[in-house]
């Protein structure tokens, strides 16, 4: 019996290892960007610092189903990624002073799951200030919006596609056009659970 037991504790171990092996660290721009494109090899991403974006390190395009877990990232003028197909798994996330024509992550296909996600002092002059949906399936659980401004959509603009939202909050957001919080033109949008909104502004409420 207790041969038994050390064998199954001496296999825990190996599968445990064997994740943790399989998870790729990331301290800077540059080792994401080199994650990302060696993709699938590299599907679980840690980022272990905040990290900042730069013209060459930027607009990762997501084709592949990749998951990034924490830290923070400082966008500058520039998009953090692009989801075109495949599936995008963000975990606990900080996206932070943005000031770039597009918004921080744009999705035109594939799926993009976000949960306890934070966007905060992001600015798009061309579209929203967090994020940008115009296909694909977007699912928001536990995430924060927090002072960002953009044309259409403070913080969400969404011009198709399915999207959730659930749990999450939006606060003190801004559109110069419509959507203080979440512009809708098109697509199909649920709220559910706790989702909030307070004092966001623009041409309408949400």
């Amino acid at each position: 019996m207790k041969k038994i037991v050390l064998a199954c504790l001496l296999a825990l171990t190996l599968i445990e290892a064997a994740g943790a092996a399989d998870q790729t660290s990331v301290g800077s721009a540059a080792e994401l960007a080199a994650a990302l494109g060696n993709l699938p090899a590299s599907q679980d991403i840690l980022l272990t610092t905040t990290i900042t974006l730069s013209p060459t390190e930027s607009d990762f395009d997501i084709s592949q189903d990749v998951t990034i877990t924490g830290n923070g990232i400082n966008l500058g003028s520039f998009r953090a990624f692009r989801v075109t197909s495949g599936k995008l798994t963000l975990n606990t996330v900080r996206f932070e002073s943005g000031n770039g024509a597009n918004s921080p992550i744009t999705v035109s296909g594939g799926q993009a799951d976000l949960t306890s996600c934070t966007f905060s002092n992001n600015t798009s002059s061309t579209s929203a200030g967090a994020v940008a949906v115009a296909s694909g399936t977007v699912t928001f659980t536990g995430s924060t919006f927090t002072g960002n401004t953009g044309s259409s959509g403070g913080a969400v603009n969404v011009t198709g596609g399915t999207v959730t939202f659930t749990d999450s909050t939006f606060s003190s957001n801004t559109a110069t056009g419509s959507g203080g919080a979440v512009n809708v033109t098109n697509g199909t949008v649920t709220f559910s659970g706790a989702t909030q909104f307070t004092g966001n502004t623009g041409n309408t409420a949400t």
